[in-house]
């Protein structure tokens, strides 16, 4: 029986360490089809698809730009701007601080030299790379075939100095500028080839009728003049007035005359498709002086003026300005009219402003805004500082 026990006892053992080598083989066996049926993870591959790289600065929408503009009296140059030598200055500002579609803009230039040219490079943004190809401007044929003239632009100069030499740069735009910023960068030179360092402008292109509340019909209904004393005179459309004057003739003989005029009337009429009509009449009278001095009484001739305007109008928020871009006029005076017609991107670009806007009324001016300051700069605060609102009411 002990040999019999033993046997069995060894036969169960047996039967333990091959049941506990079936258990661990079957665990390992397992272990290996998990590990294959389950590959390790890799890193977010499907995420790092769909995160978007970061696009470098390209210079084809500055190119594209640089396709689209005007420039009289420009030749296109492949390549960057000429190095400067730096022997002459530069103040450059756009004009209006603000370019207009169909129209463009005016670059201002202010040197310590007489300048003959300019060069002037595009880019699309601050952060873009600038266009491929620059243009070389003569000044002189660009201002004699642009809008720029003293007597089509309300450019605004700052002369710095008296040496100062100031010019500017007429930029018209193709039909394929867009609404928002712009940059270019400028530089000028003289005659004897010295080139100023460049300077980087942006400027916002803007779209027409910008601003809703002006749509409308508007008449002209008063002023009012507002005085540092703190006196407010208000003169309705249609009142007279009138200045009276001393004039002495060649025989010492003398006799007073007043000159009177009346503001009959002055109407806007700004449209949702950007376009707007401007009408005005005053009718007024001045001395005639050769016929009164001849006998030494008051002679009055005719001074009255009546015109209407047509063009396209804009709004600039930050300057609180009307910009009004004339391309029809026609203005009669006592013995003559005359008429001028403008093609689209030559147009007479003026600002009107400061205005201030409500549902029934915009005035012009400044009105008490900036009472008691020395506006005119000459160290008095009087009369002649005084602020003023041109009043339209909304029909």
């Amino acid at each position: 029986m002990k040999t019999l026990s033993k046997s069995v006892f060894l036969f169960t053992i047996a039967l333990l360490f091959l049941a506990s080598c079936s258990s661990d083989d079957s665990t390992v066996e397992e272990k290996q089809e998990e590990s294959i049926e389950k590959p390790e993870e890799t890193p977010k591959e499907e995420e790092k698809e769909e995160e978007k790289e970061e696009e470098e600065p390209s210079a084809e929408e500055s190119n594209r730009i640089t396709d689209e503009v005007i420039v009289n009296g420009g030749t296109k140059i492949e390549g960057e701007l000429p190095v400067p030598n730096e022997a002459i200055s530069l103040e450059a500002s756009t004009d209006l601080d603000i370019a207009l579609l169909d129209e463009g803009f005016v670059v201002q230039l202010l040197s310590d030299k007489e300048i003959t040219g300019a060069y002037l490079q595009f880019k699309a943004t601050a952060d873009a790379l600038a266009s491929e190809s620059y243009f070389d401007v003569n000044l002189a044929e660009n201002r004699a075939a642009g809008k720029a003239t003293a007597n089509k632009r309300s450019v605004r100069r700052d002369t710095k100095t008296s040496k100062s030499e100031f010019s500017w740069l007429d930029v018209d735009f193709g039909t394929e500028i867009k609404e928002g910023e712009l940059c270019y960068l400028v530089c000028v030179y003289d005659a004897e080839g010295n080139i100023s360092k460049p300077q980087e402008i942006c400027v916002t292109v803007a779209g027409w009728a910008a601003n809703s509340d002006l749509i409308g019909e508007w008449h002209y209904s008063k002023s009012e003049t507002y005085y540092p004393s703190g006196s407010v005179e208000s003169l309705a459309v249609g009142e007279e007035t009138c200045n009276t004057y001393t004039f002495t003739c060649e025989n010492t003989n003398s006799f007073e005359y007043a000159e009177c005029s009346t503001y009959d009337y002055e109407t806007f009429d700004f449209r949702a498709d950007a376009t707007y009509t401007h009408t005005y009449k005053r009718t007024s009278s001045r001395l005639d002086v050769e016929e009164s001095e001849e006998n030494c009484v008051a002679i009055y001739e005719d001074n009255g003026l009546q015109f209407e305007i047509k063009g396209k109008w804009t709004f600039d928020s930050e300057r609180r300005e009307i910009i009004l871009v004339e391309y029809e006029q026609y203005f009669a005076y006592p013995n003559e009219t005359y008429e001028q017609v403008y093609p689209s991107g030559q147009g007479l670009v003026y600002p009107y402003g400061p205005a201030t806007l409500s549902s029934t009324d915009f005035k012009i001016g400044t009105g008490n805004e900036k009472l008691g300051e020395d506006l005119n700069g000459d160290g008095n605060v009087n009369n002649d500082d005084a602020g003023w609102y041109k009043i339209f009411e909304k029909q």
